[in-house]
């Protein structure tokens, strides 16, 4: 039997205050709406997926919700404060690497812990993108320079790039989404698993149903009308960090899911 939104709302996951809410928010360019009255929550040590298809707003939602554009209307709150302006606290990972040709792998990561506001000392930052590498399982990696790695190989970089700020929010702009078939499961699971480890919060946009059902405890779905429907893949999946694509809770969740895309 199919588990329908109502079913898992009362199963939604309660970890204490948002650690990221968003309030009705709204944006708007010369008259003309993006996204209109959204309004969610991230909780610690929580993946959410940001789910909808392409032109819906999702990624404008992300960069409005971690304050990397400004609100036409509402506010998002961050540990329970207005949040004006990107805190070191947020990490963000986008659709490209974005590495710095000229810098090795290992300076790329370390560039992010080079900023005055986060005050890191050298040999802490040392130690960190080496952890951080490591974690990413790019170690052996650490001395090439972005020309010489692959798609996978960049996207690993990002990803230590974020683990070495210590976030405890990661927002994410689907991050997988020029990656082959292979490669992109692989990052999904390992993305999943650094999260878990590290206790942290994600909230990720996606227009892959599949991939949102891998990787998130909850999905939002945005759809063009201005619902935002939701579902606790928790509930209906488990929080096995190892999900079957072809379960029958899998297949059923994803159908209800694709039903109600416009």
């Amino acid at each position: 039997m199919r588990r329908g939104k109502a079913a898992l709302a009362d199963k939604t996951p309660q970890n204490g205050a948002p650690l990221l809410e968003a309030k009705n928010l709204s944006l708007s360019y010369a008259g003309k709406y993006a996204f209109r009255d959204l309004s969610f929550a991230v909780r610690e040590r929580e993946i959410v997926a940001l789910l909808g298809k392409s032109g819906c707003g999702k990624t404008s939602a992300l960069c409005v919700a971690g304050a990397l554009i400004p609100p036409s209307e509402g506010e998002t709150l961050f540990e329970g404060e207005t949040l004006r302006a990107p805190t070191p606290k947020v990490s963000m990972v986008f659709q490209e690497p974005n590495l710095l040709p000229w810098l090795t792998v290992e300076r790329n990561v370390s560039f992010a812990l080079e900023l005055k506001s986060l005050r890191v000392a050298k040999k802490e930052r040392k130690e960190r993108v080496a952890a951080a590498l490591d974690e990413a399982g790019l170690a052996y990696a650490a001395k090439r320079f972005p020309n010489e790695l692959s798609g996978g190989m960049a996207q690993r970089a990002a990803l230590a790039r974020m683990l070495v700020r210590q976030a405890k929010l990661t927002l994410l702009d689907e991050p997988f989404s020029a990656l082959d078939a292979v490669t992109r499961q692989t990052m999904q699971r390992l993305l999943r698993t650094l999260m878990r480890r590290h206790s942290a919060s994600a909230l990720i946009v996606t227009h892959d149903i599949d991939e949102a059902l891998l990787i998130a405890d909850r999905v939002l779905l945005m759809r063009s009308s201005g619902e935002l429907s939701e579902w606790n893949v928790n509930a209906a999946l488990g929080e096995e960090d190892e999900r079957e694509r072809r379960s029958a809770g899998f297949l059923d969740l994803r159908e209800e899911i694709a039903a109600r895309l416009d």
